[in-house]
């Protein structure tokens, strides 16, 4: 069978009852049923195989799920029908990075930022890009050259001291977010607090998560965090129950899962396997991969889930399920990817 974008062709239009079954794919993601839309974009993929729209949302709704091989494949049609379309490139960006693929990946989002120099998103997915290939002083010298042109803005001061402390100076990433002459956000302490745990300062790492989790704030990274502490400190039990707020947040967070999973085997808490078995079963069901001790999953005699675990990749993702997938207009809704410092990544 022929590959169904041929890209010398030009783009068919959603017209008369196409674009009616368009708007019920969006009507089901609206309503949280992405198996309900991804199946109207087949269909309408079927009768429109040269048709921008399903293709976006369906591979923009695949690397949600985690499927990155297919969600490449549609985002790379979409680009091909459209190929300066800025969400599109983001996208499709940001899901080769979830797919181990930055290098790849670098092509899109460069031409993105070609197209919307002064767009963050764009910006911190090209800085991690170039992070994850070890280009540590591209990555700083594309996030510092943002904040010089928006001095006050604090989303670019925090992805300028990530990409400073990801080149593996975390003592002048912490001086620099100490030094920001605003409030500092939540989310700047929760970057603070890892580089911090990182550099074994565990009195100033609490004190900064702590903050970041001030107000009701729910960061998973604070709680990570302060259950690195609490286990660096021979208090389990804080430990535990902040693995559990941080599972609460994010059932997928590999830090947390491990965290908690190694507590349980040092610990002998055997009665309280039944929070990690459904973690390490949710985390299953998304495809998610963890680096993990699977003679210690043995001792639970339960051999399905280990063997569900080593059928897949030992490799931890990059990629966190965080943001909707593109509204119908599709501007202004991106695959976020989630950032942490150095060893703290898989949150």
């Amino acid at each position: 069978m022929a590959d169904p974008v041929d890209p010398f062709l030009s783009e068919m239009p959603l017209v008369g009852e196409w674009r009616g079954r368009m708007a019920e794919a969006y009507d089901a993601q609206d309503a949280g049923d992405l198996e309900a839309a991804m199946a109207k974009c087949r269909e309408i993929i079927t009768a429109l195989p040269r048709s921008f729209a399903p293709h976006y949302l369906l591979g923009s709704l695949l690397s949600q799920a985690m499927d990155y091989p297919a969600a490449r494949k549609h985002l790379r049609l979409a680009h091909l029908l459209r190929p300066d379309d800025i969400p599109t490139l983001l996208n499709l960006g940001n899901t080769l990075i979830a797919d181990d693929a930055s290098n790849e990946a670098l092509p899109f989002l460069r031409r993105a930022f070609s197209l919307a120099p002064k767009d963050f998103d764009i910006i911190r997915s090209l800085a991690y890009a170039l992070s994850q290939i070890e280009d540590h002083e591209g990555a700083r010298t594309l996030t510092q050259t943002a904040l010089s042109d928006d001095p006050s803005n604090p989303k670019l001061a925090e992805a300028f001291a990530r990409a400073v402390g990801e080149s593996g100076e975390r003592d002048a990433a912490v001086r620099f977010i100490n030094a920001w002459p605003m409030p500092i956000p939540n989310t700047m302490l929760a970057l603070k607090a890892a580089l911090l745990v990182e550099l074994d300062r565990y009195d100033e790492a609490g004190v900064a998560a702590v903050a970041a989790l001030a107000d009701g704030n729910s960061e998973i990274v604070p709680h990570n965090v302060l259950a690195k502490i609490a286990v660096q400190r021979k208090r389990p039990l804080a430990a535990r129950d902040h693995y559990l707020a941080a599972l609460k947040i994010d059932p997928h967070s590999v830090v947390a899962i491990r965290g908690l999973h190694s507590l349980i085997i040092h610990q002998c808490w055997w009665d309280q396997f039944g929070d990690m078995r459904k973690a390490i079963l949710k985390g299953l069901e998304a495809r998610k991969t963890f680096i993990y001790p699977f003679d210690h999953l043995l001792a639970f005699d339960e051999p399905e889930i280990t063997r569900e675990i080593a059928e897949l990749s030992h490799r931890s993702r990059i990629v966190q399920k965080s943001s909707v997938a593109p509204s119908r207009n599709h501007e202004g809704k991106r695959l976020r990817i989630g950032f942490v410092s150095s060893d703290l990544r898989n949150h």
